[in-house]
């Protein structure tokens, strides 16, 4: 199988996918990034057990099979096209032992495909389009979403304790932020078949994930296993962790309404108010 597509769309893809999974301890395979070609798209398939990360690139087919699919190592080859950054297009030749890479403007590549068999990547993909058919999804503005997020986690903690946080969790109408003792709270309007929760360092990820993508529009579904955040091409599944491991939430939401403090603004006061300014209230 032999297709062409763009370098700078490959090589952004690449560094998004090695931000989605890196730092992660475990097995090879889940330091890989799957290259499927089906349908006459390509597909780029990153999964590590909590964060699964499918994006579809537009290519041209060269010579085409019906369709093939190679898994190679995603931190090698990520670094390996770092040489391609000047070039316009990216020729790619997909076997079963290894892709190839080359560019009438650069030398050919060859990387070794991975050992490890694929099923892991595809049972996630599989997993993906069966709760994409299946639930009811929710459309919200990117940009408000991102917003919201980094608010969120900002206005709980200082720069220097930033790290304590634990988890946001989203329902209807709000999303929240937990460090175990404190918790921050926001309204923000969307529909979720089941309530959210994502551990902080997957939040980086996805606001990662938020920044890169292109559309004005993201649409977003929940499992009591998966979140679902997706744009145009661009699939971000992580995995949304059960309420036993936060088992306060309810009660500290609980408390943070019954904690409500209303103020109306007048002349004497500043249009706006830091989002912090209630921290630490009760």
């Amino acid at each position: 199988m032999k297709l062409r597509v763009n370098a700078k769309d490959l090589l952004k893809t690449l560094n998004l996918a090695k931000i989605a999974v890196g730092g992660q301890r475990g097995e090879a395979i889940y330091k890989s990034i799957l290259f499927l070609f089906e349908n006459n798209q390509l597909k780029l398939i990153t999964y590590d057990c909590e964060v699964f990360l499918y994006q579809s690139l537009p290519c041209l087919p060269i010579q085409t099979d019906q369709s093939a699919m190679t898994l190679i190592n995603l931190k090698i080859t990520s670094s390996l096209l770092k040489s391609f950054e000047n070039v316009k297009s990216i020729e790619i030749t997909l076997t079963k032992e290894k892709a190839h890479f080359s560019s009438a403007e650069h030398p050919d590549l060859e990387i070794q495909a991975s050992n490890g068999d694929e099923r892991g990547f595809l049972t996630a993909f599989k997993t993906m389009k069966i709760a994409i058919d299946k639930f009811n999804h929710s459309i919200i503005p990117r940009r408000n979403f991102l917003t919201a997020l980094q608010r969120i986690c900002h206005s709980l903690c200082k720069d220097e304790t930033r790290q304590k946080l634990l988890m946001v969790h989203m329902e209807n109408n709000h999303i929240m932020a937990s460090d175990g003792s404190r918790l921050s709270y926001q309204p923000f309007r969307f529909v979720s078949s089941c309530p959210i929760s994502i551990n902080s360092k997957k939040i980086e990820k996805l606001k990662t994930f938020l920044k890169s993508e292109i559309s004005a529009s993201v649409k977003i579904k929940s499992t009591h296993e998966f979140c679902l955040v997706y744009g145009e091409k661009n699939v971000f599944m992580i995995k949304n962790l059960s309420h036993e491991r936060f088992p306060n939430i309810q009660q500290q939401l609980q408390k943070a309404k019954q904690n409500t403090l209303s103020i109306r603004l007048s002349a004497e006061f500043p249009e706006r108010v830091p989002a912090n300014f209630l921290n630490g209230y009760h």
